[in-house]
């Protein structure tokens, strides 16, 4: 769906600018997906710093992403200059580093958390989705040109573009996780330091027991975390597992 404004305009914008700006040159022309180039590598480095800042919002970016191409497009037909033409080319390829940039690393997120981590996969998914668009865009465009005219072909993309855009909703739970800042640390060192403390002040031997009074009287006692001392050399019954503790020595657990 980002892909389809580009794969629908470029076969077709420059017959429309011969028609509706003749005494446009040649190699202008040619050279009008040149300049918006660059505003697409400032959209990708502004992403790249938002997700950063926001790594929890990457289905916003694509949806703003989204919009922005869809309303670009309707603005397309009614430029009557190449500098004009320029402007609503270079939001379209803006929207659509944000969209590359945000959800391109969702996929291979999703494929790590939710399925086998074969990433080849995944972004071979988006490859076809590519060549999917720039393979049927032509035809599709044409024949929409041709039958119609230019300004309905846009007027579809931006109406096939805006409707699509609250479907990107459905991925805002992905990263549904809170960014450890340094409150988040804080707290979570409050709420383990006082287990911490009490594990160290407790006295343990060697195999995790907890010593008692027998065992510093010289006696064999022992006094597992699980249950009580049981039997006659003084050890507890394994199998007495009343408070399920996790102890590495008892096969029972």
């Amino acid at each position: 769906m980002a892909n389809i404004s580009l794969a629908f305009l470029e076969p077709t914008i420059t017959t429309w600018m011969a028609q509706t700006m003749p005494d446009t040159p040649g190699w202008m022309v040619g050279m009008i997906w040149f300049p918006p180039f660059f505003p697409h590598v400032l959209g990708v480095y502004v992403t790249v710093k938002l997700l950063r800042k926001y790594p929890q919002y990457p289905w916003l970016f694509a949806a703003v992403g989204l919009a922005m191409e869809g309303l670009s497009c309707a603005v397309v037909p009614f430029m009557t200059s190449v500098i004009q033409l320029i402007i609503p080319l270079s939001t379209i390829c803006f929207g659509i580093a944000l969209i590359d940039t945000s959800l391109l690393p969702m996929l291979g997120y999703l494929v790590d958390t939710r399925h086998v981590s074969v990433y080849g996969s995944v972004y071979a998914i988006a490859d076809i989705s590519y060549s999917l668009a720039y393979a049927f865009g032509p035809i599709i465009a044409g024949g929409v040109v041709h039958s119609m005219s230019f300004v309905a072909l846009n007027m579809l993309i931006c109406f096939l573009n805006v409707c699509y855009t609250p479907m990107i909703y459905m991925l805002r739970r992905v990263y549904a996780y809170d960014n450890l800042d340094d409150s988040a640390k804080a707290k979570v060192n409050e709420i383990t330091a006082p287990s911490m403390n009490q594990l160290q002040s407790e006295e343990r031997d060697g195999y995790g027991y907890q010593q008692t009074d027998a065992m510093n009287n010289g006696d064999y006692g022992y006094q597992q975390n699980y249950g009580t001392v049981e039997g006659s050399n003084g050890f507890a019954n394994p199998h007495a597992n009343t408070q399920k503790h996790f102890d590495p020595l008892n096969p029972s657990w």
